[in-house]
């Protein structure tokens, strides 16, 4: 009879410790679903980035893929929001895959736009790219676009 008891205590505790065990994860997993207070979630957040022809009053003019060498110039917007604390970001300008510029671009709270330029010539037509990139060198988004005589 003691043998039978024991191992119904046995089983009722090993039920126990199941239970509190799924709980305990269940409570986890919804505390994961749960999003952080805006404070703790905020982190740089790239909201435009275009090629353009130029920039008048700090707003880009003409979004294109396309540029003319006699254009003269191609430009690279781009906005941020948030921007959380000052944080420096790259422009790097790629012709056929080969390094051309590289721009370190300064941003500040609590948003902040920057744009990079690079000067036409009729040597420049072909494949071109910008990664826009953070201080680590992490991909934030690459803009692809071509150069005509």
């Amino acid at each position: 009879m003691k043998t039978q008891q024991s191992h119904t205590s046995i089983g009722f505790l090993i039920a126990a410790i199941l239970l509190i065990l799924s709980l305990s994860a269940r409570a986890q997993e919804n505390d994961a679903a749960r999003p952080l207070p805006p404070e703790t979630t905020a982190s740089l957040t790239l909201v435009r980035a275009i090629m353009c022809e130029g920039i008048k009053e700090f707003e880009p003019q003409t979004e294109t893929i396309l540029f003319s060498a006699t254009l003269g110039e191609a430009v690279c917007f781009t906005a941020f929001d948030p921007v959380p604390e000052k944080t420096e970001i790259y422009h790097n300008w790629f012709k056929r895959d080969v390094p051309d510029a590289k721009f370190k671009l300064t941003l500040k709270p609590p948003k902040w736009a920057s744009f990079s330029r690079i000067r036409l010539r009729n040597s420049d037509s072909g494949p071109w790219r910008v990664d826009i990139t953070d201080a680590n060198g992490r991909i934030l988004q690459t803009l692809r676009f071509s150069v005509t005589e």
